[in-house]
């Protein structure tokens, strides 16, 4: 299943480089972002992110599909 981000704020915090990116889409398999995709195109493992930005809203990357499962 796939999650496109265009009605709400998203972006993803990655653990090396600190680096923020906004989401485009989402990638989701039992219950659980396995994928994301900024709007540059690029793919990166849920493994490289550190947290989510939900709003401008930090939420651990466990929490953040339950919000988000809530909003859709």
């Amino acid at each position: 299943m796939m999650i496109v981000t265009d009605n709400i704020n998203i972006a993803a915090v990655f653990k090396r480089t600190a680096r923020v990116s906004f989401i485009n889409e989402l990638k989701i398999d039992n219950e659980r972002i396995i994928r994301v995709v900024t709007t540059g195109g690029r793919q990166y493992s849920i493994d490289d992110v550190d947290y989510f930005l939900i709003d401008g809203v930090r939420k651990e990357k466990n929490k953040a599909f339950e919000i988000l499962k809530s909003i859709f």
